[in-house]
């Protein structure tokens, strides 16, 4: 299978970014385009770059929580610690909720899951 890493980041750029900004509107916290760009950067490249690696189940979990910890903090410029809080929380409610509506979207359209493949 190939992958080609400039469309994997570009869609976890923009969904990254997607994600941060509204959890930054629903902390109510000033967004900056810069911020926000260079924490949509960070996801992006640990998500292309994540695959590369073999770890352990339980790590990958780790892993990952600390990614959308890290950009989550790097998108909040000068806020205090609940402001911070707030936005993480939110970064990963949506991240859940909306990876949930995929699931439920690919239910719907009888797209089929193989183990270890994906959805195909």
């Amino acid at each position: 299978m190939v992958v080609y890493w400039e469309y994997a980041f570009l869609e976890n750029f923009i969904l990254d970014g997607l994600l941060l900004f509204l959890a930054l509107k629903c902390a109510r916290v000033r967004c900056y385009p810069l911020n926000l760009f260079f924490a949509a950067g960070i996801g992006a490249a640990e998500a292309v770059v994540f695959p590369l690696f073999t770890v352990p189940a339980w790590a990958a979990y780790l892993i990952k929580i600390a990614g959308g910890v890290i950009i989550s903090l790097v998108a909040v410029r000068k806020a205090k610690g609940k402001a911070y809080l707030i936005t993480a929380a939110a970064f990963f409610l949506m991240t859940f909720a909306f990876g949930g509506l995929l699931v439920a979207a690919y239910s719907f359209f009888g797209t089929e899951y193989a183990e270890g493949n994906g959805f195909l």
